[in-house]
């Protein structure tokens, strides 16, 4: 039988509507790659957004704490008391100001700030607050205050002579003092700003992104200051990972789709040729006839060499030096910190008890929900430096503190988040009594870098204890209420829950227990207590119990 032409055409012409349906997938795959690469932007603008912020809020925390610092050195200088006592103002003030530039304004008010009282509207009720807080904490304080006419940073100390309050030392800095880092850092598309309260101290970029800024908000220690950060959010829905492999399959569809007429035009020519080469082939009789009978040909054989490739080697984590802040150290789960980071901390730390000949370290941790691998990983670490690890679970961080000292170790670290958002995470230290800042937390992350990182022949030991209820009869032996108060205790869904409420009635209070479940996401609200949005319930609370107190805890109590 012969394959006629005519056949051959209606068969490529069937060919024709899957071209339609190619150029469609083909569509889809440019759509896909383009919503990929927009989603990609938003999630590379939302790390650099959270990056951002994380470094920013430790720039501000510096300054600020440095200010407090200086203040709290120059209330103690005997030439300050010596020239109050002598009511010399001009010499106190030049004491005050040695070495301090920028100070706008150096004020001195009496203990009982009655002229403050009098009319505190115009003394200006953020200074006043101040300085409440500098008398009631008997400490430096820093906060942005209304005074001038503008905001400004405000800074309050009590002076003592022979453990008396003798004045309250005020002193104004421009709030460029506070806010430079805003300033510098550069967020381009996304949001930064500045805030104390409802107060927003300072802003820079898109102000129609400020709505959403408060998710991950980051507080700055010390203060009630925080850092806010938003980027634009990405409207498609699909990640960028799912919609580049969307495309990729739509590729891969409209190339096959392509591909099909050819292949079938490929198939017809070999069936025409197989006709026209039957039609054409010799019978047995002429083949007889010119002795071209003989063995059929062995079919070739090819042998392909496949190698396989070696797989990559794993990778080492990112050491993020951001997370190595001036009081502890914290970062985000799974961005800036992972638990092989949580392990070389931890080796690191052992190292530094290594060369003090500290052995025993007490490990705690808050209710977050990386808490567990956070730890386990921190005490792995720690082992490996040789160190004895007594774990004692999911503790707040006093409890942790107290751990060292009633185990008899010196040395403890609490692993916790704080106030932080619920992908936060960290760790407080304390070595041979001392609680590691500044220039100590850095030389943990140069060890690290460096490593220079002790590895004992064995693994320390680890065991578990439960000091709870060693904590609880230490305070309820030193502490009774005089009279049974009803207290309101919000725990924020916090660590605290496992223990504020039991310690407050064996002080010998009535309590009305609050969010006091321990849940890592914080389901209730933020955990931090310094911001008054986050005491709606706690108040709500307290006015419809006719309470007596209300108590609220931060994330590690």
């Amino acid at each position: 039988m012969k394959l006629s032409g005519s056949n051959v055409r209606d068969m490529i012409k069937s060919a024709k509507p899957i071209q339609l349906v190619a150029v469609v997938a083909l569509l889809a795959a440019g759509w896909f790659a383009w919503q990929s690469w927009q989603s990609s932007a938003a999630e590379a603008l939302a790390n650099e957004a959270s990056r951002v912020r994380a470094e920013v809020a430790g720039q501000v925390e510096e300054l600020a704490q440095a200010a407090i610092d200086r203040l709290e050195a120059t209330r103690t200088r005997i030439a300050l008391t010596t020239a109050l006592k002598r009511k010399e103002l001009k010499t106190a003030e030049a004491v005050v100001t040695d070495g301090w530039d920028g100070i706008e304004a150096v004020e001195w008010h009496e203990p009982g700030l009655n002229d403050a009282y009098a009319d505190a509207e115009a003394f200006g009720y953020g200074k006043l607050g101040i300085l409440e807080a500098a008398l009631r904490e008997n400490a430096s304080q820093a906060a942005v205050v209304r005074d001038s006419g503008s905001a400004k940073l405000g800074l309050a100390a009590p002076v003592l002579e022979d453990g008396r309050v003798v004045t309250l030392l005020y002193v104004r800095l421009p709030l460029e003092a506070l806010t430079a880092p805003l300033a510098a850092a550069s967020l381009p598309g996304g949001y930064l700003a500045l805030r104390q309260g409802r107060y927003t101290v300072s802003q820079n970029g898109d102000e129609a992104l400020a709505g959403v800024a408060e998710v991950g908000a980051i507080g700055v220690d010390g203060t009630a200051l925080r850092v806010v950060a938003a980027a634009p959010m990405n409207q498609v829905g699909l990640g960028a990972i799912t919609n580049a492999l969307l495309a990729t399959l739509c590729l891969l569809v409209a190339l096959a789709l392509f591909a099909m007429p050819r292949l079938r035009g490929l198939r017809i020519e070999r069936r025409v040729d197989e006709v026209a080469d039957a039609q054409n082939e010799p019978t047995f009789a002429e083949l007889q006839a010119r002795s071209e009978l003989g063995a059929p040909p062995a079919p070739a054989s090819a042998a392909v060499a496949v190698s396989a490739a070696a797989a990559p080697a794993a990778k080492r984590a990112f050491l993020e030096r951001s997370i190595f802040r001036a009081y502890d150290i914290r970062g985000v789960v799974g961005k800036t910190l992972d638990a092989n980071t949580a392990r070389l901390i931890g080796q690191a730390i052992g190292t530094v008890m290594h060369l003090q000949d500290a052995r025993t370290i007490v490990v705690g941790r808050d209710g977050r929900l990386s808490s567990p691998e956070m730890a386990a990983a921190l005490i792995e670490g720690l082992r490996q430096s040789g160190r004895e690890v007594i774990d004692i679970g999911a503790a707040p961080t006093p409890l942790v503190y107290f751990g060292a000292y009633q185990l008899r170790a010196g040395s403890c670290v609490s692993v916790t988040g704080s106030h932080n958002p619920p992908d936060y995470n960290g760790f407080k230290i304390v070595i041979e009594g001392e609680t590691l800042a500044g220039a100590a937390i850095e030389n943990l992350y140069e060890r690290i870098a460096e490593n220079k990182l002790h590895t004992a022949d064995a693994p320390g030991p680890l065991s578990k204890r439960d000091i709870t209820d060693d904590y609880i009869q230490r305070i309820a032996g030193d502490i009774q209420i005089e009279r049974k108060l009803k207290v309101v205790v919000d725990c924020g869904s916090g660590i605290a829950g496992l223990i504020a409420p039991r310690l407050m009635e064996a002080i010998g209070a009535e309590v009305e227990p609050l969010f006091c479940e321990v849940d890592g996401t914080f389901p209730h609200h933020h955990p931090d207590p310094s911001d008054p949005v986050n005491l709606k319930d706690l108040i709500n609370v307290v006015q419809r119990v006719d309470a007596d107190l209300g108590l609220a805890f931060d994330g590690d109590g």
